[in-house]
């Protein structure tokens, strides 16, 4: 067809009687081969976006950084080198809702924690104490708030107490009675307390239930037997030569070597639970 005749014809359609050139477009030649690994796409970049690869297939393979998303489905996480591997990090506020296996470090607290599915535990800190009730050795009020509980030597301390009573009359000498120690301990001081001033001096024989009952043999006072010398007390914290220590179950026998004009003694052992 003439020029004349396409322009004509053209006009007649109302056609455009000329078309803009196309943009120029990237030349990309030859054949994407496996051998090459892929080396033949026009734009790599592009390809990666539309693969949605991001920036992972671009980083060393020593270093990469994954920003956002969740990983699931693994089966294990493995470490070779001598660096650190950081988790998820937050404010006590910040915790996400505990769930069974969670970790996490606690910058509020300044500790790793975990998850048992119900509540965030610290590592290192025994967790947090909410209540202590008084029982067996505890003789502090029941705490029912957050906090710290203080106990010294002292809420160890007992005391061994045996009363001789004449029934009115002066104490005879001779064997008093026994008792039984149900828990272990180890003397600290002896006193004697008498009802008016007298003299008297007290042996204590100790020996186990197997081999009731104890004798002068099993003294445990040495030569340093509680006494009271014209008196109505004594006390003696030194316990020179004694056997100090009681095994729980230990029978104690009081023996009365000695007495003028007292009518009643409490013989008391102050004594530290082991």
């Amino acid at each position: 067809m003439g020029a004349v005749m396409r322009f004509l014809l053209l006009a007649l359609l109302g056609l455009p009687l000329a078309a803009a050139p196309a943009a120029a477009q990237p030349a990309c030649s030859g054949t994407l081969t496996a051998q090459n690994n892929l080396a033949g796409v026009c734009s790599k970049s592009a390809a990666r976006d539309n693969l949605e690869l991001g920036s992972v297939a671009t980083q060393d393979a020593d270093a990469i950084a994954v920003t956002g998303g969740t990983a699931t489905g693994l089966t294990g996480l493995g470490m070779t080198s001598t660096g650190a591997f950081y988790g998820a990090s937050g404010t006590t506020a910040e915790r996400p809702t505990a769930t069974a296996g969670g970790l996490r470090f606690n910058s509020t607290t300044g500790f790793p924690e975990y998850s048992n599915g119900s509540l965030w535990t610290s590592f290192g800190t025994g967790g947090t104490v909410t209540s202590v009730a008084a029982g067996a050795g505890m003789d502090f009020s029941t705490i029912t708030a957050t906090g710290s509980v203080a106990a010294s030597a002292n809420t160890l301390t007992t005391a061994i107490a045996f009363i001789i009573d004449g029934g009115g009359s002066a104490i005879t000498t001779g064997v008093k009675g026994d008792i039984e120690i149900p828990f272990a301990c180890t003397i600290t001081a002896a006193r004697l307390l008498a009802d008016q001033s007298g003299s008297i001096v007290v042996d204590i024989w100790k020996d186990t239930y197997a081999n009731f009952p104890p004798t002068d043999a099993d003294s445990i006072t040495a030569s340093a037997p509680p006494t009271i010398s014209s008196a109505t007390k004594s006390e003696d914290t030194t316990l020179t030569g004694w056997t100090t220590s009681i095994t729980a179950g230990n029978i104690l026998r009081f023996n009365v070597d000695s007495v003028t004009s007292i009518q009643r003694v409490t013989v008391s052992l102050t004594c530290l639970k082991s």
